[in-house]
């Protein structure tokens, strides 16, 4: 069930020790305070991708239910990772019970009634002003207004794939979903192998996963989503209901089942200790972050961007090696290294990398190289 509480006894669910065994978890990995644990509902879900596209589709047609648009506009700092626009479409189409009103546009032709909600990325370089769009009351609004007419939401991965930044929050609370799939120990280098808790952004929803501890081969995930935010919550369940519906196969109970179990050999040693499952996964991550930083120090050809942070190397080209790359693929790490990693080339949502990394830097001037045990280039 979804929007519900797993303490609460009258609830029959059967997934509700795995939804407090998940809380457990985010405790036992610094993810969560103990404190704020009765704050969230938790959801089960699969994939590595499949829990943010709910949160992504449920924002969507939580504003779009409450304003004149139907164009959603997401604000992401970038390089960013992201996700599929035409399934978080699909997903969240079916559920709207559009707005029509005086103010809006499409009230004079009854357009509004078109059940049809579209989400749009939109990077930005925190060194460039915030974009503006057009609501569907005709009025422009900047990123980060806190009009609840606005178009705009926010989406983030903390800390970000590929540059292991930790990003500053633009838009209110309840217009922001955030990606917590790399919100584990080892991929915080930096700060001593510790998830800097303070740094955490506040967001309507959290899509969390055992992906990136684990293996990628074992689709199991959850996501949470704030207790406060009644109609949120309850686009959340609509959303996770069509998901989980028979046509997509319902929820496996091996799915939740088998990721308690990972989740409870996991904390079965103190997180900090060097024998435990995240404690050794840090010292390898040390070891590979040492290793690629030494052995890129003096290389002519592109620099190491972001050493100690996240679970990728993101590499950026020099000068005379500006504007090579043109492919998804990176010739000169497949060509040369023998190694296949990609250009990121897709990560930038529109925006101009020249205006914040320099004149004659482009899309492709970049390489993500994964350094989590079970990531392939």
């Amino acid at each position: 069930q979804h929007g519900v509480d797993e303490t609460d006894p009258n609830t029959l669910d059967d997934a509700a020790s795995a939804k407090a065994v998940a809380k457990d978890f985010l405790v036992y990995l610094g993810a969560m305070r103990e404190s704020d644990r009765g704050n969230w509902y938790v959801s089960m879900t699969e994939g590595a991708e499949q829990g943010i596209q709910i949160l992504w589709a449920a924002k969507a047609l939580e504003i779009a239910q409450t304003i004149c648009n139907r164009d959603i506009y997401v604000l992401m700092e970038v390089p960013a990772y992201g996700y599929s626009d035409s399934e978080i479409a699909v997903g969240s189409t079916p559920n709207l019970a559009p707005y029509s009103s005086e103010e809006c546009s499409c009230f004079a032709t009854d357009a509004c009634q078109s059940p049809t909600v579209k989400v749009n990325k939109v990077g930005f370089f925190p060194s460039n002003p915030l974009p503006v769009r057009t609501g569907g009351d005709g009025i422009d609004y900047i990123a980060d207004s806190i009009s609840v007419a606005s178009p705009w939401m926010e989406s983030m991965v903390f800390p970000e794939n590929p540059s292991g930044a930790i990003k500053t929050p633009r838009l209110p609370v309840n217009r922001r979903v955030c990606d917590g799939v790399y919100v584990w120990p080892m991929y915080f280098y930096f700060n001593n192998f510790e998830v800097p808790q303070a740094d955490i952004p506040d967001c309507s929803g959290w899509a969390y996963s055992i992906t990136k501890g684990y293996s990628t081969s074992v689709r199991a995930r959850f996501i949470t989503y704030k207790k406060d935010q009644p109609s949120y919550a309850s686009a959340v369940g609509s959303m996770a209901d069509t998901i989980d519906s028979f046509g997509h196969g319902i929820y496996s109970e091996w799915s939740w089942m088998g990721q308690m179990q990972i989740q409870q050999m996991m904390m079965s040693r103190p997180v900090a200790d060097p024998t435990s499952w995240v404690g050794a996964y840090g010292a390898i991550m040390k070891e590979k972050w040492d290793v690629v930083n030494g052995g890129f120090a003096n290389c002519p050809v592109l620099t190491l961007t972001n050493f100690g942070k996240g679970a990728y190397a993101f590499f950026l080209y020099k000068a005379p090696y500006l504007g090579i790359q043109d492919n998804f693929i990176s010739s000169f790490f497949l060509d040369v290294l023998g190694v296949k990693a990609p250009t990121y080339n897709w990560g930038f949502r529109g925006a101009d990398p020249s205006t914040y990394y320099g004149e004659g830097v482009g899309n492709s001037d970049f390489t993500r190289i994964g350094k989590s045990l079970n990531s392939k280039p």
